[in-house]
């Protein structure tokens, strides 16, 4: 087996052996209009990029081959519709410098040789980048630990603002009976309010770099690395011409990858 959850244990392949994943896409924001394809086949490789094959969104130098494999597919008004990619993309992981994190930075590219459509999510062939965290394995249930400590003060800071805003037993200055009491309360709960915004900024920093508890997070041997690894959902992007001579990252959905459970490259 070549994946598990957290908590059981594995006998890890070789550290520089290929490896077999699942890719999930989800193109589209919109909960009701998402174009989710079945899971696209990727065979993670140690195999060096030539020069002329590297790609600087992801990584200046240094990534390794990736190849896509085939049957990923949708359904349309049309019917099913398969998904075409280009057999081979390539990959990189940043491990965190001291002090950063315990996330290191997955990236990797695939080139879309068809366009995709259904109902008002349109995606464009060309090449997709794909960012996201990723884990070693003695760094997920620390990593949860300390994101749900952070979640919480976050609940924290909600739950004071939704008390002293409460009908029953809220701030009565806040009625308005008064006009020096109603600007003190004002003041009081600005600075709630201010509490709360900074407790949701630091959570959806720390989501950078933290695993959350509900995500259902598996192990998977990755090459290169001797500890297994555990990858986090990331964002799909493409490029966009920005005036005459720039180019930018536009955000297309998510990803998710998953080991396969069964895989042939184990030692």
């Amino acid at each position: 087996r070549n994946s598990r959850h957290a908590s059981s244990p594995l006998s890890a392949p070789g550290p520089w052996s290929p490896s077999s994943w699942n890719l999930r896409l989800s193109f589209g924001f919109d909960r009701s209009a998402r174009l989710a394809p079945s899971p696209v086949p990727l065979t993670v490789t140690s195999d060096s990029l030539p020069a002329a094959s590297q790609d600087d969104v992801v990584a200046l130098r240094g990534a390794m081959r990736l190849d896509v494999g085939e049957g990923s597919s949708f359904v349309n008004e049309r019917g099913e519709v398969g998904v075409r990619f280009a057999p081979g993309g390539g990959w990189r992981v940043e491990m965190p410098r001291e002090g950063e994190g315990p996330a290191a930075k997955m990236g990797f590219w695939m080139d879309l040789e068809e366009a995709l459509r259904r109902n008002d999510v349109r995606v464009d062939a060309g090449r997709l980048y794909f960012f996201g965290p990723c884990w070693r394995e003695g760094e997920v249930e620390p990593g949860r630990r300390r994101m749900g400590a952070i979640a919480a003060e976050a609940e924290e800071a909600q739950r004071c603002v939704d008390e002293q805003l409460s009908h029953e037993g809220g701030d009565r200055r806040l009625d308005g009976n008064d006009i020096g009491e109603t600007l003190g309360g004002y003041v009081d709960m600005a600075v709630l309010v201010g509490r709360r915004d900074e407790a949701r900024r630091k959570q959806r920093e720390a989501e950078k770099f933290y695993p959350r508890k509900e995500d259902a997070l598996l192990l998977g041997h990755w090459p290169g690395n001797t500890e297994t690894l555990a990858v986090g959902r990331g964002t799909i992007y493409c490029k966009k011409k920005k005036g005459l001579f720039f180019e930018e990252l536009c955000e297309l959905g998510t990803w998710e990858l998953r080991p396969e459970l069964s895989n042939s490259v184990m030692q």
